[in-house]
């Protein structure tokens, strides 16, 4: 799962069911973007989408049993973990050099 459905499903396990427009705010992205990737999280049964009752306009978002799931199965996983994940295409040599360069960058800008 990708890290923009992880971080919608995150957001709605701590703030519970929420308007569409009020997740879209929190995101800062296009509503296009958010649509598809609701519809995503959707197809795979993660999270339910239903007008409000009180003005048909909104849309509210809950998440499912599965979502709340996925949700907690991934708090479990370690930061370093998901560093290990994130830098796993890089070889040793390429690690030490990336290394290097933030150590470079970090002092110019301190």
């Amino acid at each position: 799962m990708g890290g923009s459905q992880q971080q919608v499903l995150s957001i709605l396990s701590k703030n519970g069911p929420m308007a569409q427009k009020d997740l879209l705010e929190m995101l800062m992205i296009q509503p296009g973007s958010l649509s598809e990737l609701l519809s995503k999280l959707e197809e795979k049964g993660l999270l339910n989408r239903k007008e409000d009752e009180n003005d048909r306009r909104k849309v509210i978002l809950t998440l499912t049993e599965e979502g709340q799931n996925a949700v907690a199965g991934s708090a479990g996983e370690s930061d370093q973990e998901g560093e290990k994940d994130l830098f796993a295409v890089l070889n040793e040599e390429e690690k030490n050099s990336l290394k290097s360069l933030l150590k470079k960058l970090l002092g110019s800008w301190e």
